[in-house]
């Protein structure tokens, strides 16, 4: 199927929204213990209700975008940025800036950094964060390892492709 496709996009949906709702379940649990063990209260009701229209509004985004997000991965993954061979360091070249471009284009400021090796990409959300407020931090390689032995891969590596796994459900297979 392609990334697009109705059905591909349909069953990524109900499973990142199944998993979200699962994470999300669990913190609210794990918060609300905390907050009985520490100050012998119970969470406010409201904020949770809060809480859960914002899950809900952020669950709708990511089902209404997942097509679009699965062509900016599998973008991503037809780059051969192989790291371990000089012959493929334009590749890493290629990648970094894609990182930085595609981090751009959804409201980060984001750039490319020389390094002695190949290059590093930082992205901020925000020019100063106010003391105290918490941080974030998403740490990534856009680099890959060689696909070989070619052989044992049945379509180009470097070609993602959404396919069924029993075990899994739809899988990406990719060299990424």
């Amino acid at each position: 199927r392609r990334a697009g496709s109705p059905t591909a996009t349909n069953a990524a949906a109900q499973r990142n929204r199944t998993l979200f709702r699962r994470h999300y379940d669990f913190l609210k649990r794990d918060n609300t213990t905390k907050s009985n063990r520490n100050s012998g209260t119970q969470t406010n009701d409201a904020s949770e209700i809060r809480m859960t229209e914002q899950l809900d509004s952020v669950l709708g985004k990511v089902d209404a975008n997942n097509a679009d997000a699965l062509d900016r991965l599998f973008a991503l993954l037809r780059i051969q940025s192989i790291s371990t061979d000089p012959d493929y360091a334009e590749h890493c070249k290629t990648a970094a800036n894609w990182c930085s471009d595609t981090m751009n284009a959804i409201g980060l400021k984001s750039q490319v950094i020389a390094t002695e090796g190949h290059p590093m990409v930082v992205a901020h959300d925000r020019d100063s964060v106010p003391e105290g407020t918490p941080h974030v931090l998403f740490y990534g390689h856009y680099d890959v390892q060689p696909p070989d032995p070619l052989d044992l891969w049945s379509q180009d590596p470097f070609e993602p492709t959404l396919v069924e796994d029993p075990a899994n459900g739809q899988i990406i297979v990719a060299r990424g």
